[in-house]
């Protein structure tokens, strides 16, 4: 089954540009048997101007509008539709962390999770069988995150408007000996199916995904671009 890991909705990411019933239904035409809603996560989330002063059920609920569309379109559409998170953490800006296994009732339980450490958050993934990537490492001409407090690095970053330096998160995916994964980075028309996994048909969910990524750490990637490997 092919299965996209980083996907953005229009309903609950500010940089999102297409409707999550679209985007759906493109992925559905491209083969794919799963969807990750991985909408942006982050305190720039709740300093929105519709979002001051509200509090945090309501913020929870706008977070999940993108996944929520999504997961209906899915089950229409004869999509798996997973929840994940995008999360950039207080103070380690710009770098963000593809979140697979949460619930909506963990999200709405557990709010803020912007104000961990990445350590701090990688402990609560351990607890909960969650997996955490960092999201294309290299991004700016950053490094990655150091020292490695996740599971993995998302090795193929699809985004075509950005330099990811995927070749250089290969390397050290290798060097370090961490899990890896691919995503498109989904974010307008053009973008879709640019990346994602190939993994088992019975993964039905986010928690199955994150299930197999930790047994898994080699899957096959999806690759459908070539890039400069600095």
């Amino acid at each position: 089954m092919q299965i996209e890991t980083h996907c953005h909705t229009w309903e609950s990411s500010p940089c999102g540009k297409v409707k999550a019933e679209k985007m759906v239904a493109m992925y559905r035409d491209k083969g794919y048997g799963m969807v990750v809603v991985t909408d942006h996560y982050a305190s720039f989330q709740w300093d929105a101007p519709h979002l001051v002063r509200k509090d945090w059920e309501k913020r929870a609920a706008f977070y999940l509008k993108g996944y929520r569309a999504a997961k209906q379109a899915g089950d229409r559409l004869g999509v798996k539709i997973g929840l994940g998170m995008e999360l950039q953490f207080d103070g380690f800006a710009p770098y963000e962390f593809l979140i697979y296994g949460v619930s909506e009732e963990f999200i709405e339980q557990n709010p803020y999770l912007n104000k961990y450490t990445p350590g701090e958050f990688k402990k609560i993934c351990d607890e909960n069988g969650f997996a955490m990537y960092q999201a294309h490492p290299y991004r700016f001409d950053r490094q990655p995150v150091e020292p490695v407090c996740y599971h993995g690095v998302e090795v193929v970053n699809g985004n075509p408007r950005h330099n990811s330096h995927n070749g250089r998160a290969v390397a050290f995916a290798a060097e370090k000996g961490l899990s890896v994964i691919s995503g498109s980075d989904f974010h307008q028309p053009e973008d879709c199916a640019i990346g994602g996994i190939i993994g088992p048909d019975d993964i039905k969910d986010s928690r199955d995904l994150a299930g197999f990524l930790r047994s898994a750490p080699l899957p096959e990637l999806i690759v459908t671009y070539e890039e400069d490997a600095q």
